[in-house]
């Protein structure tokens, strides 16, 4: 038995999601389309489709190129500006504001005002949500930590 394949996959979800739908919209499995009665032949497994409804759900997830949006969508982050995550602050621990636009090697210590991590705040769900920067004018600043402004100075060369 050969394993799936991830666009085999992604229709198999993509036609839940169809049938999650529809039955929200008040259609309900059955033998037989019937408009008038809302039922409809193809709210059932997808391994049960006709083999034209399973190719038709395939079509579309091809032509969404819903596994190249989903590669794109994630980010992986490495390096000196990637996430920072609660576990790793510290008050104190040294930080440069790099921009996600610039890639991290292209940070310039040398030039880089330094600051210094004073503390920081997490959403309702306990995810990272603003990090207070105290730099060494005296300017505190909050940095929304989703948008990956703040290095890590001491990964930096």
């Amino acid at each position: 038995m050969t394993n799936p394949s991830i666009l085999d996959q992604l229709s198999l979800i993509a036609h839940e999601c169809w049938c999650e739908h529809m039955q929200s919209l008040g259609w309900r499995p059955g033998g037989r389309f019937d408009p008038g009665m809302r039922l409809h032949d193809a709210l059932a497994p997808f391994s049960s489709l006709h083999r034209r409804d399973r190719v038709a759900v395939r079509r579309a997830v091809e032509m969404l190129s819903v596994d190249v949006q989903f590669a794109n969508a994630i980010a992986l982050s490495r390096g000196s500006n990637r996430e920072f995550l609660i576990e790793e602050l510290t008050v104190g621990r040294e930080v440069v504001f790099c921009p996600y636009a610039i890639p991290p090697r292209a940070c310039d210590v040398a030039s880089t005002q330094v600051g210094r991590i004073e503390s920081w705040d997490a959403d309702e769900d306990g995810e990272l949500d603003v990090i207070r920067v105290r730099w060494l004018d005296g300017r505190l600043i909050d940095y929304q930590a989703s948008l990956l402004e703040l290095a890590r100075r001491d990964e930096l060369s």
